[in-house]
């Protein structure tokens, strides 16, 4: 496939050039090097922010998920003198529980799109577990929790044993989260309560308290 050919079919836009999205999925999916060539050329030829958000959340989007660290490392490097793919990076969505998510955090941060990490996390972890013990005592809905959960957690944490305990509660929620809609059934809520419990007690050991 002619990547110009591609990148043009891709920028415009209609339904009858689904395939070329369909296509850049292929490829990003398919292998690190034609993928990021054919992202940073989509971005060279976007016309607009719009069209710089739209590759944002296509396939160097794909190309974090699937490569992860592989694929920060030419990101990283690029960005050093491609103010578009700072931009597009910035709108990218990579979530708290993802391995990459401090790196991506800190390279917004390096490029002016988020504010550095507060050094003291107590707060905004003990806010946390003062929202498990609502879930789990059921004061709180289930989606009021994963809402408020990634409000909460917007940021790398200072206290790394901290972080991997709650990027393991953000990923256990949107674990059965999708499961259950894949599968056209009802969240397990039991089982999720069971798991936030855990979460919250290893909080507890690592000495923290739920929030009043």
């Amino acid at each position: 496939m002619n990547f110009d050919t591609l990148a043009e079919a891709y920028l415009r836009h209609r339904d009858e050039d689904f395939w070329a999205w369909e296509e850049v999925q292929r490829t990003v999916k398919a292998g690190l090097n034609e993928g990021w060539q054919i992202t940073l050329l989509l971005l060279e030829r976007a016309a607009s922010d719009n069209d710089v958000g739209y590759i944002a959340a296509g396939p160097l989007e794909d190309l974090i998920d699937v490569h992860g660290h592989k694929a920060l490392d030419l990101i990283e490097e690029e960005c050093k003198n491609n103010s578009r793919l700072q931009l597009a990076l910035s709108t990218v969505g990579v979530l708290f529980y993802y391995d990459e998510f401090d790196r991506w955090y800190a390279l917004l941060c390096k490029y002016g799109f988020k504010e550095a990490q507060s050094g003291d996390s107590r707060a905004v972890i003990e806010q946390v577990m003062h929202l498990m013990n609502s879930y789990v005592n059921k004061t709180i809905s289930v989606g009021q929790y994963d809402r408020s959960l990634n409000e909460l957690l917007e940021k790398p944490l200072g206290d790394k044993a901290a972080q991997r305990i709650l990027q393991k509660a953000c990923y256990d929620i949107e674990h059965f989260t999708v499961k259950s809609m894949a599968r056209g059934t009802p969240l397990p809520e039991p089982e999720l309560r069971t798991l936030v419990s855990r979460s919250f007690a290893d909080l507890e050991a690592s000495g923290y308290r739920a929030s009043a």
